[in-house]
């Protein structure tokens, strides 16, 4: 398979991926990436902690995304209320 035909299989899901963690960050401005995976996999019904810690991943990979495309802006980090370790949070521009 080519790096383009794989490209094109994955690009639904990465942009699906991108909008729910652009509305969850809207829905809950100044959250860490840790807090949102979190608010998102109450959503899903997720409750599995491996899956839920594997959401983590997926939304600091795209709210790096996201801060690139300038759809949300990183904000001052504080003590997150999942992971009690120092974390950037994120707004909606």
């Amino acid at each position: 398979m080519t790096s383009r035909i794989a490209a094109q299989r994955v690009a639904p899901v990465y942009h699906g991926q991108k909008a729910d963690v652009l509305r969850i960050v809207r829905d809950h401005p100044l959250r860490t990436a840790v807090e949102l995976a979190q608010l998102w996999a109450v959503e899903r019904g997720i409750t599995d902690a491996g899956a839920i810690k594997d959401l983590r991943y997926v939304v600091s990979r795209r709210t790096a995304d996201l801060a690139r495309d300038g759809a949300i802006r990183r904000c001052p980090p504080r003590i997150c209320t999942v992971s009690g370790t120092a974390q950037t949070t994120w707004r909606a521009v």
